[in-house]
């Protein structure tokens, strides 16, 4: 089951003298799960109306109960976004509202609905989104015709547009309309009421609803909801989203003893979704049903059921797909009727109210649901990633009940890798939303490459500031950046090497083979030295050399004259075959970087042009710049971009490493094939 009950059912009214009830009850919810119930009770033989707010867990704020009007009856509610509310009522045949702040203080004084004199009666209201409000109601003229009323109010209750539904509009053969209910879903104002329509038999009852826009224009024409001449429909609900889908329930009569309650979905155009859905089809009656709506489409909808006991109240939660989520409930503890349902735009709790006999007095009674508060925390506690990045992801799951959404806080806690060196911490602490029927979300932490030799750092994540949730037993979780750098090998210093003797023409000394060791060291002469795919460490001394450390992560150090360093593996790039080689001693004008097209494949002509070279700031600008090779001159990183501008660096990344600082262009390159 997605919801539970928050402790028993309790009286809605402080029994004080005087406030037995004898209508049904209206309760309105918000969005932190804070509600206020209207109920008309009895005051001096007067039918009087009064209100309550209750905290989210049913507990009453205030002391007493709040007096709106007496001599009214018929009051309706609705609630803002910042917890004030309007209770719309019933007096001398004619409607009136009154505004309340969130504390519960009148705003104001009561306001007439309308400037008629005419009969204006069975209130109905909802909230705007921007904090006004819309009233609609049954109006009877001179003749006895029956017309369905709208009204639109700001938020400061001041009247802003009105539309009228005459017997007409909604058909050529209705003779009757009443009992509207309305609801706002999305930018648009749905309005659904009763109407009698002749035909071959006598005549029909039927659910007729029409849409409205923001200043009460009307949308396309009115329709019924289910045409079927062989049931009668009463008592509609209505209720949207904040998409404009909606949803309306009703009850239909299977036949003189018995009803059923059903309902039909509607997207946001005011197309019908499918057929009518029955909430439940039992050989007791079910009937007066009302609907609340969460702001992505899921609803309740609660109703009466009439057995051998007596009325209870019943109610059934769906998904926003109209599938049901669990099984039709009865209301323990609430063994009343007209229940009044309110669900807050999250979907984690619903209120119920209904009216119960005690000694002969109706009194409204409640009782609250929450969904069974579900689990997060990290999929593991320990995440490692290499310090080559790009970015590290770590896994929130959630587990249990997901029927409404949930809300994380990830904060960094601590940890020895430094924020802005090792990695990018923008954004944190991170709020993690999870919307209904979500079980995982992904936190990403961008790592930043440097050259440091520093061995393996952490950081530390926590899970803090849950909503509708709680935490798991992996609350906490450490990430591992790997470092990819290594601690040179210490090698011999090279013997002094004897002085030449002199000769007329100096020629090149012979190329040594190298044996396989560690380190390579060339002579006084223009040596060629290559690496293995081991970690090397190469000198080439005097002379101008050519030092290539093929595959691993290797130390070159050209020494004095004109070197080549060559980056060649023999075969396509792989960064994990290619390594990071360090080059100590480039100098500008002198000394060469030698890429081979065997493996920097993406090079199409035997030079570097000024469109295959960037310099730039970051590591994330490295694999996103139009440049095929990108260099952080800060840092002497120089990066392989071969997918250039798309994310990442394809089969790329970093493959050198020089002075820190050092100005490397585009002549300091040469392409071999």
């Amino acid at each position: 089951m997605a919801f539970q009950p928050i402790g028993p059912a309790f009286p809605v009214d402080a029994a004080s003298a005087g406030t037995s009830s004898n209508t049904p009850s209206n309760v309105a919810i918000a969005a932190n799960g804070d509600f206020v119930v209207v109920w008309e009770g009895e005051l001096d033989s007067q039918k009087t109306v009064y209100a309550r707010r209750f905290r989210a867990d049913g507990t009453p704020k205030d002391t007493g109960d709040i007096l709106v009007k007496q001599g009214a009856e018929k009051p309706t509610i609705a609630i803002a976004a910042d917890g004030s509310y309007v209770v719309a009522y019933v007096e001398s045949e004619q409607v009136f509202f009154q505004r309340y702040s969130a504390a519960g203080t009148a705003v104001g004084t009561a306001v007439k609905v309308g400037s008629s004199d005419a009969p204006l009666l069975t209130p109905t209201i909802a909230t705007l989104g921007n904090g006004g409000f819309v009233i609609a109601g049954q109006t009877i003229d001179e003749f006895g015709v029956e017309s369905i009323v709208l009204f639109s109010y700001n938020s400061a209750g001041v009247l802003q547009n009105t539309a009228t539904i005459t017997e007409a509009d909604a058909g050529p053969d209705v003779v009757y309309q009443f009992n509207p209910a309305v609801a706002v879903a999305g930018n648009t104002i749905i309005v659904s009421w009763e109407g009698g329509v002749i035909t071959e038999g006598g005549v029909d009852n039927e659910v007729f609803y029409a849409r409205f826009d923001a200043n009460l224009t009307k949308i396309g024409d009115e329709t019924v909801v289910v045409a079927d001449p062989l049931k009668n429909q009463f008592a509609p609900a209505v209720a949207g989203d904040a998409s404009g889908k909606f949803v309306i329930a009703w009850q239909d009569e299977i036949s003189d003893s018995n009803s059923d309650v059903y309902f039909r979905q509607f997207n946001a155009t005011g197309a019908p979704q499918g057929t009518s859905q029955a909430v439940a089809t039992t050989a007791d009656f079910e009937g007066d049903p009302q609907v609340s709506m969460t702001g992505d489409g899921r609803f309740v909808i609660a109703y009466e059921k009439f057995t051998d006991e007596g009325p209870q109240a019943f109610y059934q939660v769906y998904s926003a797909t109209g599938t049901k989520v669990g099984s039709t409930q009865p209301v323990v503890g609430l063994s009343g009727d007209d229940p009044a349902v309110a669900i807050n735009p999250n979907g984690d709790r619903f209120v119920i109210t209904a009216q119960t006999v005690e000694e002969g007095a109706e009194f409204p009674d409640a009782r609250v649901f929450s969904v069974a508060t579900p689990t997060i925390q990290f999929d593991k506690a320990i995440y490692e990633i290499g310090e080559a990045g790009p970015a590290s992801t770590l896994i929130l799951t959630r587990t249990g009940d997901t029927f409404a959404g949930s809300q994380v806080t990830v904060t960094i806690t601590g940890g020895t890798a430094t924020a802005g060196a090792d990695y990018t911490n923008t954004g944190f602490p991170l709020t993690v939303s999870f919307a209904a029927g979500e079980t995982s979300k992904t936190v990403s932490l961008p790592i930043l490459q440097d050259t440091l030799v520093e061995g393996t750092e952490t950081v530390t994540f926590s899970i803090t500031g849950v909503t509708n949730a709680a935490v798991g037993t992996t609350g906490t979780a450490t990430l591992n950046i790997l470092d990819d750098e290594t601690s040179p090998i210490p090698g011999p210093s090279p013997a002094p090497a004897p002085t030449p003797a002199p000769a007329p023409t100096p020629g090149p000394s012979p190329i040594p083979t190298p044996a396989p060791t560690n380190p390579f060291i060339g002579g006084p002469g223009n040596d060629t030295l290559i690496g293995n795919n081991q970690r090397n460490i190469i000198v080439g001394n005097e002379g101008n050399d050519i030092l290539n450390g093929r595959g691993g992560n290797d130390r070159l150090t050209g020494g004095p004259g004109r070197d080549r360093f060559v980056f060649d593996i023999g075969r396509r790039f792989n960064q994990k075959a290619m390594g990071v080689d360090v080059i100590t001693d480039f100098t500008r004008g002198e000394d060469k970087i030698v890429l081979d097209r065997t493996t920097f494949t993406q090079l199409e002509r035997n030079r570097l042009t000024s469109a295959d070279f960037e310099t730039v700031k970051n590591r994330r600008e490295a694999q996103t710049s139009d440049a095929l090779f990108t260099y952080i001159r800060k840092t002497g990183a120089l990066f392989y971009n071969e997918n250039r501008d798309n994310t990442g660096f394809g089969r790329g990344g970093k493959f050198a490493d020089l002075t820190n600082g050092l100005n490397l262009g585009v002549k300091d390159f040469v392409v071999v094939a």
